[in-house]
């Protein structure tokens, strides 16, 4: 398709809605470009095309985007950018053009590889600032763009989430009821008797030995076998004692009615 075509192809399509339309200063929108066009500009309030004093005309790029951020029920998400085809909003495209490093095969920035459809911008509204014109001063809002050829920006994209297979749910058998035990009858608490009280111990019963009898020593036993000896000779009491060297009532005791 020629160039000519192209630009009749533009014309049909309408220009859309600027980007920036009704935002505010630090507002930033990244799109997928869709087409571009090199158009005359309209006087505002007029649309008649616009020229410059010399009467050349007032040139701009306008590059249509698809904006996934600002795409609802209601709206599309198309827009555009308009950027005026001479002084600063050149130079801010020409440098975004030219840090994509794409080149002509003369070395020069590659400006049809740049602004492929499909290809990926990113446009800042930085802020405002006065600026001195040739008339007095006025106020230009500051942009700033990000050009991402479209073969970078799906290696930037995640890959999407696997899936894991779906699961088949496995049957398994129903466990039998657990068979309960016949509820076992309450167990009677009995109060337990009160512990016997014991007896203090009694101190135990000393044993004492009983004395052996009395033996008879054994010289009483000799005296008293010799005055038996005597008395059986018919030896008399008197006699006795003298003879043993004891007192007569000794001798009677141990004789007694012998």
């Amino acid at each position: 398709m020629s160039d000519v075509f192209d630009q009749i192809e533009a014309s049909m399509q309408g220009q859309g809605k600027g980007l920036f339309t009704q935002q505010p200063v630090g507002s930033s929108f990244t799109g997928i470009i869709t087409g571009i066009a090199f158009t005359q500009m309209t006087e505002y309030g007029t649309n008649q095309p616009a020229v410059f004093p010399s009467g050349e005309p007032k040139m701009q790029y306008v590059i249509r985007l698809h904006v996934p951020a600002l795409a609802t029920n209601e709206d599309d998400g198309a827009r555009a950018l308009y950027i005026k085809a001479w002084g600063a909003q050149r130079s801010w495209l020409q440098e975004a053009i030219e840090a994509t490093g794409l080149k002509t095969s003369d070395g020069k920035p590659d400006v049809r590889q740049a602004l492929a459809v499909g290809n990926q911008i990113t446009a800042t509204f930085v802020r405002e600032e006065r600026v001195q014109g040739k008339t007095g001063t006025y106020t230009q809002n500051v942009y700033q763009y990000v050009i991402t050829p479209a073969a970078e920006a799906n290696l930037q994209q995640p890959a999407p989430a696997q899936q894991a297979p779906a699961q088949v749910p496995q049957q398994y058998a129903q466990p039998a009821p657990v068979q309960q035990a016949p509820a076992q009858p309450p167990v009677q608490q009995y109060a337990q008797p009160a512990p016997v009280q014991q007896a203090p111990a009694q101190p135990p019963v000393q044993q004492y030995a009983q004395p052996a009898p009395a033996q008879p020593a054994p010289a009483q036993q000799d005296i008293a076998s010799k005055a038996r000896e005597l008395a059986s000779l018919g030896v008399a009491h008197p006699q006795i004692a003298k003879h043993l060297g004891i007192e007569e009532s000794a001798v009677a005791v141990m004789l007694g009615n012998y």
